[in-house]
């Protein structure tokens, strides 16, 4: 099932998808990371987005964006310590489900 989801992605999105580690330096490489214009962090794995886009970042992808599940890594002081780490974004799909309920809920009122 996996590959299907990279098939899908591959094919419909202007993305290159490779599976494997992608917390492994020598995949990275294999995938030519350092020419990335972005790279994304997207695995269920938190542990495994942060590492592999600290990284993608340090091999030379210019901008790397980071999925994670802990509200604590959105916080302005450990944000800070992710953007240094060089992280340019952390995004959590359950913040990002809220604020759009909050968004729809203010215009309806």
């Amino acid at each position: 099932m996996e590959q299907d989801v990279l098939d899908y992605a591959a094919t419909h999105l202007h993305v290159m998808t490779i599976r494997g580690d992608c917390a492994s330096v020598n995949l990275l490489e294999q995938a030519e990371v350092q020419h990335a214009r972005l790279f994304l962090a997207v695995t269920t794995s938190e542990k495994t987005n942060l590492v592999s886009a600290i990284l993608a970042k340090k091999l030379g992808a210019k901008q790397v964006i980071a999925r994670v599940t802990n509200p604590e890594y959105l916080c302005g002081e450990q944000k800070e310590i992710f953007r240094e780490l060089g992280i340019d974004s952390i995004m959590s799909p359950i913040q990002l489900a809220a604020n759009e309920i909050e968004r729809l809920l203010q215009r309806c009122t």
